[in-house]
């Protein structure tokens, strides 16, 4: 992203309070310390990694907070039978 005569680098933060959009520069638009496109991709990708943002125990602390897809297939199970609109007959859930 280019703002103000600046190459940027933008990633969100899992936070307690929700996430948090993080901006960070990279080089100048144009003219001294220029760098090449691929250039710019590759710190990109280093200012993202030294922040941790990716890492799999970060990912692993962060995911634990929403529900698991068994437990919503459990909660869906328990009330699809009695649901107002189409709901499923018993013996369809018998298994």
């Amino acid at each position: 992203m280019v703002l103000d005569g600046w190459v940027y680098c933008r990633y969100r933060i899992d936070t307690p309070n929700g996430r948090k959009r993080v901006t960070e520069r990279i080089c100048p638009a144009s003219g001294k310390g220029l760098l090449s496109v691929a250039v710019q991709r590759r710190r990109a990708a280093e200012i993202i990694m030294a922040s941790k943002v990716n890492e799999a125990t970060t990912i692993m602390e962060k995911s634990g907070l929403g529900t698991s897809f068994r437990q919503q297939a459990e909660w869906f199970l328990r009330n699809v039978r009695t649901r107002t609109r189409k709901p499923v007959a018993s013996s369809t859930l018998v298994s």
